[in-house]
């Protein structure tokens, strides 16, 4: 199970969870719908370790072609649920509001989406090998993870 996966695949999950519960009136309007995305990335790195420990990796394969089909049904689901013109504006407003960057425009934020679920699936499907699930402390030696643990304790600590 690569770790990239499990990270990008949950984001999409998150992602159509993020908009699903936006759907809800109530709940968008007395929570901010963005944090879920990263607490459900969170869940299912916790869970994705916690298999690996019990030795049910094969629960949680990730192939490259899970991945393609994950994005494309949530692309699809998130389109029925939204519309073709919600659809516009309503990822970008939930991202900008979950990072609390709500100076930049929609469009750049639309932009910056389609490169990372594109260019996520492009990257899991080009990407290396070893970075796997036993190699998940590795991760953090270097600077990129370094910098990845900052930026998940200031976007906590803003919430």
């Amino acid at each position: 199970m690569k770790v990239y996966r499990l990270i990008y695949n949950s984001f999409i999950w998150g992602m159509l969870v993020s908009i699903l519960a936006f759907q809800n009136t109530w709940l968008e309007m007395r929570m901010n719908i963005g944090i879920i995305i990263p607490i459900f990335m969170a869940l299912c790195l916790i869970v994705g370790i916690l298999l690996k420990k019990a030795g049910k990796e094969q629960l949680l394969s990730l192939s490259k072609a899970f991945t393609i089909i994950n994005v494309l049904i949530c692309t699809v689901m998130s389109l029925l649920v939204l519309g073709f013109e919600r659809i516009q504006v309503v990822p970008a407003s939930i991202v900008r509001e979950g990072l609390k960057i709500t100076y930049v425009s929609f469009d750049s934020m639309n932009i910056a989406l389609l490169i990372l679920v594109f260019g996520g699936v492009v990257l899991s499907c080009l990407g290396r090998e070893e970075i796997e699930m036993k190699n998940f402390k590795n991760i953090f030696k270097g600077v990129a993870g370094k910098v990845l643990g900052i930026l998940v304790i200031v976007f906590l600590c803003l919430q």
